[in-house]
């Protein structure tokens, strides 16, 4: 005679409880795509310094304290005038600061009409232009014109910049690009000696370099 299996109430109750869980619980979800993170930093702002603009007063570019110690003069004795000129858009000419260094007896007061200073020992151009080709092109024009004249012509190192010197019967031309501009030093015959004409122009230059627009 077979005898049956006979399970404990309390166990068949448990077996029972756990089949059931396992049949009727639902599929294991999938875990969701943690989400992307978002950046919080902003943009950063350009690095391009805004173009320095072109200077409308000589004292702040080249003083006539500057200019005395240059030429060999006691202080004092030099003035300056300082007349803003008109674009020139033929030339991609955007701007222009005239200096005209004379005894200050001969420099005409501030609001005087424009016009050559009387007396000028020595003149000053800085101009600004469009773009570096037109500076270049402004300056090999002004050699050009000069040779054409009978002037001698060489090369002059200012700082790191190659300059042209021009010496003409009456005056004593430096001039160089600068990036977007170009600096002429005109010097009239006979302020100092012949030999320290360039050197003069050339340490009159480079103080003038830091004001002139890139």
């Amino acid at each position: 005679m077979t005898r049956a299996l006979v399970l404990p109430a309390t166990l068949a109750t448990l077996l029972l409880a756990a089949l059931t869980a396992c049949s009727s619980s639902d599929p294991a979800k999938e875990n969701p795509a943690p989400p992307l993170p978002t950046s919080t930093t902003s943009p950063a702002p350009s690095t391009l310094a805004a173009p320095k603009p072109l200077a409308k007063d000589c004292a702040e570019v080249l003083p006539a304290a500057e200019v005395d110690r240059a030429l060999g003069k006691p202080p004092g004795a030099t003035g300056v005038r300082s007349i803003v000129g008109v674009p020139e858009p033929k030339i991609g000419r955007t701007g222009r600061l005239g200096c005209y260094y004379a005894p200050p007896s001969d420099v005409p007061p501030r609001d005087a009409p424009p016009g050559q200073t009387p007396g000028t020992q020595l003149e000053l151009g800085l101009a600004a232009y469009a773009d570096e080709a037109a500076a270049q092109k402004r300056v090999r024009a002004t050699v050009e014109t000069e040779r054409a004249k009978g002037a001698a012509v060489n090369d002059l190192q200012v700082g790191s910049d190659k300059a042209v010197l021009i010496v003409g019967e009456k005056q004593r031309v430096l001039v160089f690009a600068l990036g977007r501009s170009t600096i002429a030093l005109t010097l009239a015959a006979g302020v100092v000696a012949d030999d320290r004409a360039g050197p003069a122009l050339a340490e009159l230059a480079a103080k003038t370099a830091s004001a002139a627009p890139r």
